[in-house]
This record gives C-alpha cells, sequence and structure tokens, in this order.
C-alpha cells in the first residue's frame, strides 16, 4: 500500500473534492466544501485505490505554549478512512509515515485530540493538561475555549519528556 505525501498547496481541486467526500462518509459530518475541519494543513497524506482517496490524514506544524516555553509540534487532524476499506491497515500505513514525516523536523512532540486504540499503539501517551486553544467550529472564529476534558494525545520525538502539568496554550485553533 502506497501513502501519498501531499503539500497543503499542491493539493488539487479534484483532491479537494474527493477528501471531503471521503470525511462526509467517515464521519457523517460535512466540512461545508471544504477538505479542512478549521484551518488549511501543511501536509495532506492520503492512500488512493483506482485514483479514489481511501484514506487520508493531516498534519499541521506549528509552535505551541507549554507553561511558558514556546515549543515547535506537529499536529495530526482530519484522520478518515473509507468505511468500505477499513480492517485493511489504511490508517496503520498512514500513521506510520506521519510519524516518520514528523520525525523529520524539527518538531518536539507529535500530539493529537483523540483516543484511538490506534494511536496508543503506536506510542502516542494520553495526556491531562489544560488546555486553551481558539474554538473556530464551521471556519469561524468564535471563543477562546480552555478544557481539561480534551483527549490530548502526545508522542515525544526525542529525549525531552512532556509536562502534563503544565498549562497548553494552542495559539490558535485545535489541530
Amino acid at each position: 500500500m502506497q501513502v501519498e505525501r501531499i503539500e497543503e498547496m499542491r493539493l488539487t481541486a479534484d483532491d479537494e473534492v474527493q477528501i471531503n467526500a471521503l470525511i462526509l462518509v467517515a464521519f457523517d459530518d460535512s466540512f461545508g466544501d471544504r477538505s479542512f475541519y478549521q484551518q488549511r494543513h501543511h501536509v495532506r497524506l492520503v492512500v488512493r485505490e483506482a485514483n479514489e482517496i481511501i484514506g487520508h490524514m493531516a498534519i499541521c506544524y506549528r509552535a505551541i505554549r507549554l507553561g511558558t516555553q514556546l515549543v515547535t509540534v506537529a499536529g495530526l487532524a482530519d484522520v478518515a478512512t473509507s468505511p468500505s476499506h477499513r480492517g485493511r491497515g489504511i490508517a496503520g500505513a498512514m500513521l506510520t509515515a506521519a510519524i516518520a514525516e514528523v520525525k523529520q523536523t524539527q518538531a518536539k512532540f507529535f500530539i493529537l485530540f483523540g483516543n484511538r486504540l490506534i494511536y496508543s499503539g503506536r506510542g502516542f501517551e494520553a495526556a491531562s493538561n489544560r488546555v486553551i486553544y481558539t474554538d473556530m467550529t464551521g471556519a469561524n472564529t468564535a471563543t477562546i475555549s480552555l478544557t481539561s476534558d480534551n483527549d490530548l494525545m502526545v508522542m515525544a520525538m526525542g529525549d525531552e519528556p512532556w509536562s502534563g502539568a503544565l498549562p497548553v496554550d494552542l495559539l490558535g485553533s485545535k489541530f
């Protein structure tokens, strides 16, 4: 199975339509006419079969605050596999590729918001940090939110440990 890497600025109009359609069938939720939930990403990972996108993950790269320290992280977002293709290892292959991609960057941590077994099985650990972020539901700036019940999971990319006791400021929206 081949995982294709697409830089955000290189997405085609057809890719955008296919990703949006995949997200709609995978989650019974639409992002309107967008291929992203809140903000555009930096890199997309997709799996195609017969020119149809059947798997998708997005990676974001940015700085956040962990306590008072500004830290470079990568975030995983908009994960979807076509329901008719689940159970074939598509998400696992994309996650392996995503971790390899992030290891090649300066990101100290790879973070996501979710609680699926696939993530803990690949080395992500639950974190109980208090998180502040800008709610951008529907790609509209809404309110600043603060929560500790956030399904935050973290994977260290080096020797620096993550501190679950420090507040996290995403300096923007969730991934």
